[in-house]
């Protein structure tokens, strides 16, 4: 007896142990709740550095520029000495001078593939808090050169054409793409020129074909489809999406402007590709496709998510995205992991590139609600 009844704990133990393989081969064998830290980056963040938020009158309207520091000057000087590891790694890969204002524009465009990169994938994890905490920074430093550019055309008509990074545009569309996406010109702009995308779509609020879509996701998600596309080597995240959707069924709105429409042109004489804006930056996408709903705390978003949706990042809730991925799956209940409760979906994405639940230990979505983001869900 007492032997059958050993046999019988055996054979419960291996069923068991077996079971759980099962169940972690279907999060795609991730380490649910091994992340490096359950950390938020905010606390030191928002003690180390300084910000303000100022006010602009536009057409009578009192106006919110971005975020900035107060001193440009002072917040490089912070960074560089609490990120001072992951930078040097940064500048040794890429032989780039010590990070000054002339040059922090190389560091956040590296930093953006650190983990596409060769020389640098291996050094640094998504999920480090110095890694976070340098992404913050980077949001926040650029803004002043928005509002800059702000000031200095607020007194104009909105309707004259001026000259803006090499293009012809209005007034009023440079101001909308560099104010916070919810401001009311911005808002205004961009829904003026949605209709453009919704108009030739059956199902403007949404992915028109789910499967193939999710299909699109899958096989490129780590093998960019360079066959056809061109991949971007320092952020290719939106391209990405841009990808998915077209396969899904939704049609390029074409132009000869890179400022206008939604399009990816591809000349085989020269092998040379040509993109639209909105076409491979992650906050020009979402404002012409439009948000459609956004939250701060990561247990609320995940219960909104769907299969099928395009999901942004604003890494530090200041105005504009940062970030696309595409939701493929979702657990239809929540549980914990590693802390943090909420329900698991799986997300495709480039740079860096992955196809991973959330729970997965190398999928770092949770991470941005409370290190300080924002989360979005876009055209649908």
């Amino acid at each position: 007896m007492k032997r059958i009844f050993l046999v019988f704990i055996i054979v419960s133990v291996l069923v068991a142990s077996t079971l759980i393989g099962w169940a972690d081969e279907s999060k795609e064998n991730g380490s649910v709740g091994s992340h490096e830290e359950n950390i938020s980056i905010k606390e030191e963040f928002d003690d180390t550095f300084s910000l303000k938020k100022e006010t602009i009158i536009l057409d009578g309207v009192q106006t919110n520029l971005f975020r900035e520091f107060t001193s440009q000057e002072n917040a490089l000087m912070q960074v560089k000495k609490r990120c001072s590891i992951l930078l040097n790694k940064i500048m040794n890969s890429h032989d780039l001078e010590v990070l000054t204002e002339s040059n922090w524009q190389d560091y956040y465009t590296k930093m953006k593939a650190i983990f596409d990169d060769e020389k640098t994938k291996n050094l640094v994890k998504e999920s480090d808090y110095e890694y976070r905490y340098l992404r913050a920074f980077f949001d926040i430093y650029e803004n002043k050169y928005k509002n800059d550019k702000v000031k200095a055309l607020a007194s104009l008509d909105k309707k004259k054409v001026i000259m803006d990074d090499g293009a012809k545009k209005t007034v009023e569309e440079v101001l909308a793409e560099n104010l916070p996406y919810d401001e009311t010109i911005s808002r205004e702009f961009y829904d003026g020129v949605r209709g453009e995308i919704e108009s030739q779509a059956s199902s403007p609020k949404s992915v028109p074909n789910v499967s193939r879509a999710v299909y699109y996701a899958n096989k490129y998600a780590y093998s960019p489809n360079h066959y056809q596309y061109y991949v971007f080597s320092f952020g290719d995240c939106t391209n990405f999406i841009s990808q998915i959707l077209e396969y899904s069924g939704v049609g390029q709105i074409v132009y000869n402007s890179v400022y206008s429409g939604w399009w990816h042109k591809y000349y085989s004489s020269s092998a040379h590709h040509e993109h639209s804006r909105s076409w491979t930056m992650a906050d020009t996408f979402a404002r012409y496709m439009g948000v459609t709903l956004t939250r701060t705390n990561h247990r609320a978003f995940s219960e909104k998510v769907y299969k099928g949706c395009i999901i942004g990042a604003d890494f530090y809730n200041d105005g504009d995205w940062d970030h696309l991925g595409f939701v493929t799956a979702k657990d239809n209940y929540a549980a914990t992991y590693n802390g943090w409760y909420y329900y698991d979906y799986k997300v495709a994405q480039h740079t860096s590139n992955y196809h991973r639940w959330v729970s997965n230990s190398d999928n770092n979505w949770e991470y941005i609600g409370s290190d300080g983001g924002k989360y979005a869900r876009i055209r649908g």
